[in-house]
This record gives structure tokens, C-alpha cells and sequence, in this order.
């Protein structure tokens, strides 16, 4: 704590006894999963451009004869203080809605599917060998063709330093591809 804009938040539950676990974290629903007999963990995104301040999280437990439970509290979100990218001239069909917007409703339809199948394992780690360099960071605050700073960069761009040093890239975690495009 406090969470900050633009990072995953962890939650991790331990019970003495088997239960089920669900909740919500700002708008977002809980997903949880099993890591051992008695842990359970859910991941979730806090949006980057979400604006600081206090956010509920809530947890509800089902216990194995159906009976119910739920804790809530209140959890800050701070500003991670992204940078803010030089403007950014660009081809205005690249950026009019029309054009963007199914494709951002195509990811999301794509990015928002649960299973209840833990498709991972293991530690996520960086999905490059060493030495690399970051080009553009998550969350860079970004102008285009002399607009406001509404937007911002939804991934990072890793790069060569030197070309003496080849970019060697890997998966995040062991697990199961599900989709490729």
C-alpha cells in the first residue's frame, strides 16, 4: 500500500478452511485463484490514468456450507508520477476514434476473458535478457498533433542498447498460450 496508477495490484488470502473467493477492487471484479490448499491470489490492473484517491476494495467469502462473508475497506491510489512525452505528430486516422475504437473494444473483449484455470505459473519476470533498454514506458503521458495530455502509452517498448548486445526476448511466466494474432 498505497497501490499506484498503472500497476497490478496483488491480493493474496490465506483461510484455515476450504472457501470461495470473489470481490471487487475500484470497479473491477476479483478473480481469484488457488496457489495452495489454503492461499488463494487475484490479480488486477488499477487503471494508469485513474485519478488518486481513496477506492474500494471488497472481498466476499463463501465458506463450504454456503454461508457468506464480506470485508470491505477503503485502499489509496497514488499517482505514479508517469512522465510526460514529448507531443507526438502523427496520422490523424491513427488516432480518430472511428478507427481506433473497435479495435480497443476488439483487445478488450480479448483481455477480459476469465477462465477458472490458472494458465501460469511460476514468478513473472522480464520478458528481455540483459542489457536492454527502455525506449517508452508504461503510462508516459502522451500529446498528439498538438492535443491536450489525455493520453498514455499502454506498454513499454524495450530496445537494443548497443548493437553489440542482441535483444534476446522471453515468455513472462510459464503457462499456456491461449491467443495469437
Amino acid at each position: 500500500m498505497p497501490l499506484l496508477q498503472g500497476t497490478t495490484a496483488q491480493i493474496t488470502v490465506v483461510s484455515s478452511q476450504k472457501v470461495t473467493l470473489g470481490g471487487l477492487l475500484v470497479d473491477h471484479p476479483l478473480h481469484f485463484f488457488a496457489t495452495d490448499a489454503n492461499t488463494q491470489v487475484a490479480l488486477q490492473g488499477v487503471y494508469a490514468a485513474l485519478d488518486p484517491g481513496l477506492y474500494p476494495l471488497r472481498i466476499d467469502v463463501t465458506q463450504a456450507n454456503g454461508s457468506t462473508q464480506s470485508f470491505e475497506q477503503m485502499v489509496l491510489v497514488s499517482s505514479a508520477n508517469f512522465p510526460t512525452d514529448p507531443g507526438l505528430d502523427v496520422d490523424p486516422t491513427t488516432i480518430d476514434p472511428a478507427v481506433t475504437g473497435p479495435e480497443d473494444q476488439w483487445l478488450l473483449s480479448l483481455t477480459s476473458v476469465v477462465t477458472p484455470e490458472k494458465y501460469w505459473s511460476g514468478v513473472f519476470q522480464l520478458p528481455v535478457g540483459t542489457p536492454y533498454c527502455i525506449r517508452a514506458g508504461f503510462g508516459d503521458r502522451r500529446s498528439y498533433n498538438g492535443g491536450v495530455y489525455k493520453n498514455f502509452h499502454t506498454g513499454i517498448d524495450y530496445g537494443v542498447c548497443s548493437s553489440a548486445h542482441p535483444l534476446d526476448i522471453y515468455a513472462a511466466a510459464d503457462g499456456v498460450v491461449v491467443f495469437t494474432a
